[in-house]
């Protein structure tokens, strides 16, 4: 399940979870509610995000896409835009996919 990918990479990267909470600019309580019900919750924003906080490859990220049933299509120009910030920025973080996000004139990553 998407909930088990997400805790054995937050452990594997040993960052607890207050430290996420910080990293993706939330609260608690919403990131456990998006691991509580995930399939209502998490957006292909939120799995990017964890992707570049945990600095995933894509292929790593692309697998959490799976588990969390949500498919970015190249049909789409922002999903195209988080294709390559996940191939090609997968190490730089959120902040600088959003300062490439905003270039590109897409909205930033919001995670709700």
């Amino acid at each position: 399940t998407f909930k088990e990918a997400f805790e054995q990479l937050r452990i594997k990267n040993k960052i607890d979870k207050n430290d996420m909470v910080d990293m993706l600019h939330t609260s608690l309580s919403s990131l456990k509610r998006w691991l509580l019900s995930p399939d209502e919750n998490i957006s292909i924003d939120f799995v990017v995000a964890v992707s570049l906080m945990l600095q995933l490859p894509d292929w790593i990220s692309d697998l959490l896409f799976d588990r969390a049933g949500k498919q970015l299509s190249d049909k789409i120009p922002r999903h195209r835009a988080l294709k390559y910030i996940l191939r090609v920025m997968w190490m730089d973080g959120i902040d600088k996919a959003n300062e490439f996000l905003e270039k590109k004139g897409f909205k930033r990553l919001n995670i709700g």
